[in-house]
C-alpha cells in the first residue's frame, strides 16, 4: 500500500497549507480532498501580517503581494505587509507551493475511512478508479466541522480537542465555531508543522506534538487585547517553551524576547545583506548570542544555528537589549519564530544549560 509520513485530509486553506509548511520541513504528504478542483471563492480575505510572516519563510510573501488586490504599509514591528485577497488565488498559491516542494496533491479523492494504532495511521480513500489504503505516520484532519474525521472519532459538535493520538485536527475540523479566520487555520498549520517535522525525524520525543492542543487551543483563553497585540503579541505557555511568562498577550512593540512570544523584528545587516530578524528563522532552531560571545560555542554538537549578535548580525539598535539579555546572555528561537528560552546573563556551563534547554523543548 503507498506509504506517506502525514496524510492531510482536505485541500482547502488548512490542509494546503499544512501540506506547504510540512514538505518545505522536508517531510513527505499526501492531501487527499473530495472536491474535483479548488472551489471558485471570489471572496476577498484579509491576510494578516503575522500569516504573511509565516508565507515568507516559505517564499510565498512576494507571491501573495502580487496577486492581492491591495496591500497596506509595513511598520516598524513587522516586515510585512498586510494584503487582501481572494480566496480561490490564495489557496492556488498554496497548491502549486506545495506540488513544487514535493507534496502529492489529490483532488477527487475522498477519505472514506482509518484506523489509528500506536505505530501508525491507516486510511481507506476513494477516487473515480475506486478505493485504496493509504498507510501514514500521522493524519492530519482539515476536512470541516462537519467531515469524515470527525465522524469517525465520534466526536461531538462542541467538543473542541484537537489530538487523538496520531490524529491531529486543524482549522475548522479543530474548532467548530461560526468564526473562519484564514489566519488562525493557517498558523494552526503552522505550529504542527515543525514539531512533527522534529518527532518524524528523530529530533524530538512525541511528547512535543501535546503542546500543538496546549498553544493552539488552550484551555484558558487570553484575556482580551487590543488588535495589534493578538496579531503579532499572542503568547504560549506550554512545556515547549522555558519559563513562560503567562499568556497575556503583548504590543508589538513589547516584544523583547519573553520566552513563549514571537521573536521581535528588527532590521540587521546579515553578512552585510540587509534582512530582518524574522529571516533567521524558520527550519531549524537558531541562538542568537549576545555580543560578549559568552555562549558562542555551547551548541556546537546540537541541532541549532548560532548566530552572534555584533559578528554575524548588525545594527544600529541595541540588539542584545531588543531581545532581552545582556551582552553575555543568549535567546533560543525556535523554527516557528518563537521565543523557546533565553538566559539574560551567563552560566557556569553554557554547553550544558543549551542541552538541557533543547531535551526540555524537544521532549527528549
Amino acid at each position: 500500500m503507498p506509504r506517506t509520513q502525514v496524510l492531510v485530509a482536505g485541500g482547502g486553506l488548512t490542509g494546503l497549507s499544512a501540506a506547504v509548511l510540512l514538505a518545505w520541513h522536508g517531510v513527505r504528504c499526501v492531501v487527499v480532498e473530495r472536491r474535483a478542483e479548488l472551489l471558485a471563492r471570489p471572496t476577498p480575505r484579509t491576510v494578516n501580517p503575522r500569516t504573511m510572516e509565516v508565507l515568507r519563510q516559505v517564499g510565498l510573501e512576494h507571491v501573495a503581494v502580487r496577486r492581492s488586490d491591495s496591500a497596506a504599509e509595513t511598520s516598524a514591528v513587522s516586515p510585512c505587509a498586510a494584503v487582501s485577497i481572494v480566496q480561490d488565488r490564495f489557496e492556488g498559491m498554496l497548491r502549486e507551493r506545495a506540488e513544487a516542494l514535493g507534496a502529492t496533491v489529490s483532488f477527487g479523492t475522498e477519505l472514506k475511512s482509518f484506523n489509528a494504532s500506536a505505530d501508525s495511521v491507516t486510511a481507506t480513500v476513494a477516487e473515480d478508479e475506486g478505493e485504496y489504503t493509504i498507510e501514514a505516520d500521522y493524519l492530519i484532519a482539515a476536512d470541516g466541522a462537519d467531515s469524515n474525521t470527525r465522524r469517525e472519532l465520534g466526536l461531538a459538535a462542541d467538543d473542541h480537542r484537537c489530538r487523538f493520538g496520531r490524529v491531529f485536527l486543524a482549522g475548522k475540523s479543530a474548532s467548530t465555531m461560526p468564526h473562519d479566520s484564514g489566519d488562525i487555520f493557517l498558523q494552526d498549520a503552522h505550529n504542527l508543522a515543525w514539531k512533527l517535522a522534529a518527532v518524524v525525524k528523530g529530533m524530538a520525543g512525541p511528547a512535543l506534538l501535546d503542546t500543538y492542543q496546549t498553544e493552539r487551543h488552550p484551555d484558558t483563553v487570553p484575556p482580551p487585547a487590543p488588535v495589534d497585540a493578538m496579531t503579532l503579541g499572542f503568547r504560549y505557555c506550554s512545556e515547549a517553551v522555558i519559563d513562560p511568562g503567562g499568556n497575556v498577550a503583548l504590543l508589538p512593540s513589547q516584544l523583547r524576547g519573553q520566552p513563549g512570544s514571537r521573536a521581535p523584528h528588527v532590521p540587521v545587516a546579515f553578512f552585510n545583506r540587509p534582512i530582518s530578524t524574522l529571516d533567521l528563522y524558520g527550519r531549524d532552531f537558531v541562538a542568537l548570542v549576545g555580543s560578549a560571545g559568552a555562549w558562542q560555542h555551547a551548541g556546537e554538537g546540537l541541532p541549532v544555528r548560532t548566530y552572534r549578535i555584533g559578528t554575524h548580525l548588525r545594527s544600529d539598535a541595541d540588539l542584545d537589549a531588543a531581545h532581552g539579555i545582556t551582552p553575555d546572555g543568549i535567546v533560543l528561537i525556535r523554527p516557528d519564530g518563537f521565543v523557546a528560552w533565553r538566559s539574560p546573563g551567563p552560566v557556569t556551563d553554557a554547553t550544558e544549560a543549551m542541552a538541557k534547554a533543547l531535551r526540555t523543548i524537544l521532549a527528549r
